[in-house]
């Protein structure tokens, strides 16, 4: 088994991997899977084959831009559809690994979105947006 699990570390080395889409993509397999056991059209056995050969590729494509640039426009599109927008699939949600403190409060800024953490209990507080200068004032 040792030597099972070193030829498949070395195959995969210089691979892109798994990531969100993937395990979106696979998720979207499994259901199509599902279907066809009570539908049996060959559509879905061939979309089924073509997805499949799909995920492989992207698991083991050399490609780490292109995949990576994949993956990100696939997260911009499924923040839209998620209540924790800052949130991949698995990554525990939250602004950069600030969602369980309790002393800051996470704003966006009203000029660009950019999320800013700002300490909680200080009353009203001028904030300065360092990503696009913008000033306001809010409570915390």
């Amino acid at each position: 088994m040792g030597n099972f699990r070193m030829w498949l570390a070395n195959f995969m080395r210089g691979r892109y991997g798994t990531d969100d889409l993937n395990k979106f993509l696979l998720v979207v397999a499994l259901v199509l899977i599902i279907l066809d056991l009570f539908v049996r059209w060959r559509w879905v056995d061939i979309l089924t084959v073509l997805l499949l050969i799909y995920i492989y590729a992207r698991m083991f494509s050399r490609n780490y831009n292109a995949r990576y640039m994949e993956n990100q426009k696939f997260l911009a599109f499924a923040s839209k559809f998620r209540k924790n927008k800052g949130a991949g699939y698995g990554s525990g949600g939250g602004f950069a690994g600030f969602s369980r403190d309790k002393d800051h409060k996470i704003l966006r800024c009203p000029g660009c979105g950019q999320q800013l953490r700002v300490p909680k209990g200080a009353g009203t507080i001028m904030i300065n947006c360092p990503n696009c200068n913008t000033k306001f004032q809010k409570k915390v």
